[in-house]
This record gives structure tokens, sequence and C-alpha cells, in this order.
């Protein structure tokens, strides 16, 4: 039953921003089909983030501001805070209010974050190494994700991956590579710590 309320409150969250982003389109007159592809997405998903029905990645997010100069998690939150203002601000209510500012919150962090990571590969690093960086990313990810799963199929007898000899190559293959790549991975992460920290004058 508990799970089933987290479920449920997360989706009235989605709904209203939902609503939220569909009130943002409306104002403007695009349609669904218009506003979708200003933002990279298939009308189809578009119109299931406008019923609250999905959830959207921080990239959808940040096209939307982009596209619009508004914020519609913040739109949603002010919502909810009109709701508020019309009724009796119940305990249900106000618990429902906090769950959105901490969601909110949380967006804006990563919105953040992914905004200082673009910053410092645009100031920090050449095309090529950018590139360079995104595919050594890809290897690396990949390798410790074949790496677990290879582990977890040992461990529960899931026919995943199943070496063809004595030795296991797909759990030798996967585990060097992420070992080989991990300093590198480690480097870069580093460096983008030290670079934040200077840019926000020495806090993280």
């Amino acid at each position: 039953m508990p799970q089933q309320n987290r479920r449920g409150n997360g989706q009235d969250d989605l709904k209203e921003i939902g609503k939220a982003i569909r009130a943002i389109r409306r104002s403007r007159g695009w349609s669904q089909a218009e506003f979708a592809e200003m933002i990279g997405l298939a009308r189809e998903s578009l119109g299931q983030c406008e019923l609250g029905r999905r959830n959207f990645r921080i990239k959808t997010y940040l096209a939307i501001r982009s596209v619009t100069g508004e914020d519609p998690v913040t739109l949603a939150l002010e919502g909810s805070l009109q709701t508020v203002r019309k009724r009796d601000a119940t305990p249900k209510v106000l618990l429902r209010l906090q769950r959105l500012v901490r969601r909110i919150r949380l967006m804006e962090a990563r919105r953040k974050l992914v905004e200082a990571r673009q910053r410092f590969e645009r100031e920090v690093y050449s095309t090529i190494a950018r590139r360079w960086n995104e595919a050594r990313s890809g290897f690396f990810f990949g390798a410790v994700l074949t790496y677990v799963l290879r582990v977890l199929a040992i461990e529960y007898d899931i026919p995943f991956g199943e070496p063809s000899g004595p030795i296991d190559w797909v759990l030798v293959i996967s585990f060097c590579t992420a070992a080989l790549l991990l300093p590198l991975q480690f480097v870069d992460a580093v460096r983008f710590v030290m670079w934040h920290r200077k840019e926000r004058g020495g806090r993280l």
C-alpha cells in the first residue's frame, strides 16, 4: 500500500507538470506536433507528458526552458500554491506540495549540473576531445553493465553471455575494459569538480 501511495503521489506531480507544459504550449498557439518538433520529442510522447502519463528526461526539460523561456516545474508549483490558497491547507495538500518542492529542487540541481558539465566540456576540451570523452564514457558504462549482468547471470544461473570454452571471455574483456578506462573517468571527474569549484568561487 505505501508503494502504491508513492506511485500515486509521483503521478500527481507529473500531472501538474504536464498541465503546465500544455498551458505553455497553448499560450503560444502551438500544436502538439509543432511544439514536439521544437523540443525534439515525438508528438505522441509530448501528449503523454502533457497528460502526466510519462516522465520526461532532463534533456526535454532543458529544451522546454530554452524554447519557451519558461519553467514548467515552477509553473506547476505555482499552480499547487493556488490550490492551497483556494481551500484549506490540509496536511495531505501540504505534504503533496512539499513533495513537489523537493522534486523541483532535484530537477533544478540536475539542470544546473548538466549545464555546468556542458560549459566545462566547451571550455576545457576540443571538439575531438569531447567526442573521445563521449565514446570513452559509452565504452566504460557499457563494459560495467556487461560485467554486472554477467556476474548476475553466473550467480543466478541465467543464460547470458555463456562462455564457449574454459575462459569466460565476456567477463574478462568487460572487466579489463572497465578497469583500463576507470582511471580516465576518474581524472575527468576530478577535473570537472575542480573546474566547477573554481567557477563557483571555491564552493562545490
